[in-house]
Formats: structure tokens, sequence, C-alpha cells
């Protein structure tokens, strides 16, 4: 039986956590691994270039207005109902596994998920001198939303040490793993012509869906 695993999302725009977490999908091997991604917006540039095998489920299929109130209200700390409301009707299947693939929106919808599912999410940036998921939770929201991880995944050990910093209250196990390089892709795109270099850190990413 294969192992379901769902990537929480928000926009696909051209950035490279977007371009990260692509090359991610497709290198899982999909003989093991069911995959759903859900986007928050369904949209953005690099939304072509998820692999056919991943099952894209869009919360919104736009910036609508249902949306707009459901972010607003969230943010501005009145409630989150109509966020889990959503979740609750386009999420139904069971996972094994669950990735908020960045901090901000993406981690606060992970953490709005009562499911008994592995919980781990990414941080891409220096949280502690770039804090700016800030004004997107309530006061302890976002630490809280941490808390409710089984592991938090830092792309580099400056990251890492800022995390700690900014969020010192933090119980949450963390560990380092540095972005992959996609070789083969590298290759296609330079017709051949980069080696390989025998970079294994996207194998490193791969090691951790079997954390226990």
């Amino acid at each position: 039986m294969k192992i379901k695993l769902l990537f929480i999302y928000g926009h696909l725009d051209g950035g490279g956590a977007e371009q990260e977490m692509i090359d991610f999908l497709s290198n899982l091997d999909i003989e093991k691994y069911e995959v759903d991604l859900c986007l928050l917006i369904n949209g953005g540039i690099l939304l072509p270039e998820v692999p056919k095998y991943v099952n894209i489920i869009p919360l919104f299929p736009s910036y609508t207005n249902y949306y707009k109130l459901a972010f607003r209200m969230s943010k501005w700390g009145i409630t989150n109902v109509l966020f889990q409301r959503i979740l609750a009707k386009k999420l139904v299947k069971k996972y094994d596994i669950e990735i908020s693939f960045l901090e901000g929106m993406p981690l606060k919808l992970h953490a709005l998920m009562k499911r008994k599912a592995k919980k781990i999410t990414w941080v891409h940036c220096d949280l502690f001198n770039f804090h700016y998921t800030n004004n997107l939770f309530s006061t302890g929201e976002e630490v809280a939303a941490y808390n409710k991880m089984d592991k938090i995944v830092c792309v580099s050990n400056d990251a890492e040490s800022a995390f700690e910093k900014r969020f010192a209250n933090c119980t949450t196990d963390r560990l380092v793993i540095y972005n992959p390089i996609d070789i083969a892709k590298i290759q296609k795109l330079a017709n051949g012509s980069v080696k390989n270099k025998n970079d294994n850190l996207l194998k490193k990413q791969l090691e951790i869906l079997q954390l226990s």
C-alpha cells in the first residue's frame, strides 16, 4: 500500500521555495507514494511544472471574495473557522504524512488540520531578522502552530539559528537540510554540460519522510 502524502502550499509563483518543492515532488518514487498538493490559491507560473502524478487540490480557484473574507478574519485574529470549513470540505482523504512547505499561510493552514498524520514543516528564511509572517498570526499563534508539528526542517544553519532566537518556546524537533540541486534537470537545461558532483541533498530530504 502506498504512503499517502499531502503537501501544503500557497500560490505557485516563481520563487525559490516553490521551485524546490516541485523538484522534491518530481523526485518522489511514485511506486511508493501517493501525492496530493493542496494549494491555497489555484494558480502561478509554476503550476504547469507540477508532475502529472501529483493530484492538485485547490482551496480557492482565485482570490475570491470568500478567500479575502477568510484571510482577513484569520489575519485579524477574529476566527479561523472559514479556513477550517474549506479545509474540511476539500481535504477528505486520510494522509500518512502532511508537509507544509513554507512558513506563513501554509503553516497556518497545516496547524488548523486536526489529523493524526505525521506533520512536517519547512522554514526557508531568517525569521528573526526578516519576520515577514508576523502579521499573519495573532499573538502566540505562530509558535503554537510550530509546536503542533512533529518536525521542522530549516534549509540552513543560519535559518535554524534565527528560528531558535525568534521562537525560543518552540519545543518541536528541528533539523537542517540544505536545498537540493536537481542535477538531472540542470543537465537537461544545459544540454548535458553539467556533471553530477554526487550531490545527495535531495536524498536527505526524502529520507525525512521515514522519520518516526
